[in-house]
């Protein structure tokens, strides 16, 4: 017997049982991870492309038995603001961009559908606006975190709010200027029947909400809405309303004016001519705004955060680390601008 035959069996068998296994691991991933090709279009906020801004792309591959890997890819955006990358994915794509001058921004991809070996579609183009970092500047900011309306909110007048001091006006805080005036009317059964008004007002002439536009907002940007307070525009309040009789199959959940952020000026004077002299300029943002009747014999108002800029300009552009209102817990504290 040839002495190297038993070595060639064993080569042969190792042979038999691996290439089955390599096989079918390679048709496991080309199945469940397929390749994909994205590319990101980094701009400003006027749609100008930008060069050499670093793009993060982050493939995911979710496993079920394993934990989720994640591979990162780094390029750098040409003179058309675009970068390629290209890996594997069980679906999601998530990509970030970052210039010096700029505030980070992040958005992702889904793929929904692939043809075997690749996800379609086959590369395609997702922008990545980002806007400019100007003259952060400190402001009065916090967040209201699950606060409740005093019951005076449901007596005539309501209770104000002082927005420089953050707390309920005296005799249920420490503020002495009603800002905001919170009234609330509210007729409960039980979880599934009821209905409630909750009106926000401005009680200064001059003073009130101007809401921003889905196309003044950068979703996905550390500093998604405007830097400048709009000059026009200002309404004196703002109204939600909730209705819920689940057996009359009736939902309403509304706000008006109806949109997610606005933009706040108070302390309005106003001249002879019935022109602003002097007001301070500040931002109410949502994302989405929240409040509730249920377990409470009031209201709940929670996601929400106000900014206001005392020095008279219409900059609203925050510093997180010049926050003029002091002794906030983390929860009450916005962090971004």
């Amino acid at each position: 017997m040839n002495p190297t035959e038993p070595k060639r069996r064993r080569l042969g068998c190792a042979a038999i049982v691996l290439f089955p296994l390599l096989f079918c691991y390679a048709l496991w991933n080309i199945t469940f991870y397929p390749w994909a090709k994205v590319t990101a279009r980094v701009v400003d906020d006027a749609g100008n492309p930008i060069k050499k801004a670093q793009v993060s792309t982050t493939f995911v591959r979710r496993h079920i038995f394993t934990s989720t890997k994640r591979t990162q890819q780094k390029r750098k955006t040409g003179k058309s603001g675009k970068a390629s990358a290209f890996g594997r994915t069980s679906r999601g794509v998530y990509l970030s961009a970052q210039k010096t001058g700029f505030y980070k921004t992040h958005n992702s991809c889904d793929l929904i559908r692939h043809a075997w070996w690749h996800w379609k579609p086959w590369n395609p183009t997702v922008d990545l606006p980002l806007r400019r970092i100007g003259n952060p500047v400190p402001m009065c900011a916090k967040r209201f975190s699950d606060i409740l309306l005093p019951e005076a909110s449901m007596e005539e007048g309501g209770v104000g709010y002082d927005l420089l001091v953050g707390d309920w006006v005296e005799p249920h805080g420490k503020g002495t200027v009603k800002d905001m005036v919170f009234s609330l009317k509210r007729n409960y059964v039980d979880d599934g029947n009821f209905d409630a008004e909750l009106r926000i007002t401005m009680s200064n002439p001059g003073d009130g909400f101007s809401p921003i536009s889905p196309e003044e907002i950068l979703e996905g940007s550390e500093q998604p809405l405007p830097s400048t307070a709009h000059e026009e525009g200002y309404v004196p309040s703002l109204v939600f309303r909730k209705v819920y009789h689940l057996t009359e199959k009736i939902v309403v959940d509304t706000i008006e004016p109806n949109a997610d952020s606005f933009f706040l000026r108070v302390r309005t004077q106003l001249g002879p001519d019935g022109k602003v002299e002097s007001a301070m300029y500040g931002k109410l943002v949502g994302h989405p705004f929240w409040w509730s009747i249920r377990r409470t014999t009031t209201a709940r108002i929670d996601t929400t955060s106000y900014y206001v800029n005392p020095d008279g300009t219409r900059n609203v552009e925050f510093d997180p680390k010049r926050n003029l209102l002091q002794g906030l817990d983390s929860s009450e504290s916005p962090r971004k601008p």
